[in-house]
């Protein structure tokens, strides 16, 4: 019993910082719309900081199926692979707006300070997990082409493209409450992953179709 009235007021939570973010969340609130007390909350998750937590690794969760699905697709190549790994979140931001409020959790040090650290491992343990998916993506283009990349130049590329990455989140989401919601268009945020590639990895990329990419995000990121 204890289980299923845990995950509705985690569902509740994840519909609340969804849509009103995380400066609007309030146990208050989240009881109203679990239907349950506050009491009730309090027993389910013993901070406010742990909910929050809690909300974020279900996101995360749901990437790393996501990042699954992506690696084992025969009709991605190994270069619209990678694009959607890094293009997955971005797209599912910028046309379901009301998800904007979800982006804020990570950046939110009072709940990394003070939330469960059993937690906090598992949510560590999910990132890298994440992460590790367009690593392996870049090894076999190094792999399949004799390339041999150093560890440190594999490292800085991967920070390089989640920089680029997180930089067009911030753009889209400062659109957020604006009756548009995008901001450049996702063929030059492509582009500019491309052109990172390009810059550390000296083989020729096999060729990336922007219509394979887009169809599969139409089709699994909504």
């Amino acid at each position: 019993m204890r289980k299923i009235t845990s995950e509705r007021i985690l569902q509740a939570a994840i519909v609340d910082i969804k849509k009103n973010g995380i400066v609007n969340f309030s146990l208050p609130g989240l009881a109203d719309k679990a239907h349950v007390s506050k009491s009730t909350i309090y027993d389910c998750f013993p901070t406010k900081d742990d909910i929050m937590l809690a909300v974020f690794r279900a996101d995360l969760l749901r990437r790393l199926d996501s990042m699954l699905e992506i690696e084992h697709c025969p009709d991605l190549n190994v270069v619209d692979k990678i694009i959607c790994c890094y293009s997955f979140v971005l797209y599912l931001h910028r046309h379901t707006g009301n998800n904007h409020g979800l982006m804020f959790l990570a950046t939110n040090p009072t709940m990394w300070r003070r939330a469960n650290p059993n937690l906090i491992s598992d949510v560590d343990h999910l990132l890298q997990r994440i992460f590790r998916f367009p690593e392996r993506l870049i090894e076999r283009i190094a792999v399949e082409n004799n390339e041999t990349l150093k560890p440190s130049s594999r490292t800085k590329l991967l920070m390089n493209l989640q920089a680029i990455e997180r930089g067009y989140l911030v753009n889209t989401l400062n659109y957020a409450l604006q009756p548009i919601y995008v901001s450049a268009p996702l063929e030059q945020y492509i582009e500019v992953l491309i052109r990172e590639l390009r810059t550390t990895l000296r083989s020729p990329l096999p060729q990336y179709s922007i219509d394979r990419v887009t169809d599969y995000l139409e089709k699994n990121a909504l």
